[in-house]
């Protein structure tokens, strides 16, 4: 004997590709990320089913995500998670900044790095074209973060007085270096020591290096990056040196 398995529920006349996520990437300065889609979605607004045959009839736009948000509100548990929440200092914000992009932000001392993998949120993001009531499928997969594109060698700009005042502090700083990628990593050291006037006091010098390696990555002041500044104090420099 033999059986014909049927399928009575309707086909749901889902006319329009299921968006695809098509790349994500950190900005250039490390403090954002851009995640784009294939397609334009309704940036969350969700479909309407008015009489239970699991065919949409309807768009509810009050569920479109206006603003900057929470990221569980894209994403799934895991990468939510790995994006912080938005009430968090340290916590990422996500807003939609056109129908295919997202744009999540980065802030305080965020995890979230290159290969590392952005899962959406199941029935969230659809496409929908309101002239013949038509959807797609919800969205779904994941896509890993990427490096800018293009990937810009970064600037390194120190500033620092050409001459010091006797028994003047000194501040030395690299804070306006640019395409750092938003966490760089810093490195101090003395090349040389010039004396016009006197010997080189080699106490004065050991002092310096040790401020020096203190402030790099590794040092006590901040190990995980090293500072991009410090200041000589009055006493921390040679006359004539």
């Amino acid at each position: 004997p033999t059986a014909l398995i049927v399928n009575t529920d309707p086909m749901i006349p889902l006319t329009l590709s299921a968006p695809k996520l098509e790349w994500a990437r950190f900005s250039m300065d490390g403090q954002s990320i851009t995640v784009m889609f294939n397609t334009f979605t309704v940036r969350g607004a969700l479909p309407i089913d008015n009489n239970g045959d699991l065919i949409p009839d309807d768009i509810d736009w009050t569920a479109q995500h206006l603003g900057s948000r929470d990221c569980s509100d894209m994403f799934n548990r895991r990468t939510a998670t790995l994006l912080g929440t938005a009430d968090d200092p340290n916590g990422a914000i996500c807003e939609w900044t056109s129908g295919r992009s997202i744009k999540i932000t980065l802030r305080g001392n965020f995890r979230i790095q290159v290969d590392d993998e952005i899962i959406l949120k199941d029935l969230t993001v659809y496409a929908y074209r309101q002239d013949g009531n038509e959807w797609s499928m919800a969205s779904s997969g994941s896509v890993k973060v990427g490096l800018p594109d293009p990937l810009q060698n970064p600037v390194i700009v120190i500033t620092a007085p050409k001459s010091v005042e006797l028994c003047s502090a000194a501040e030395v700083s690299a804070s306006k270096s640019y395409h750092t990628g938003g966490a760089p990593q810093y490195t101090w050291s003395l090349r040389s020591v010039v004396c016009k006037v006197f010997e080189e006091d080699p106490g004065v010098t050991a002092s310096i290096r040790v401020l020096l390696t203190d402030s790099s990555f590794g040092g006590i002041r901040a190990p995980a990056s090293g500072v991009d500044g410090f200041i000589f104090g009055r006493k921390d420099l040679q006359s004539g040196c």
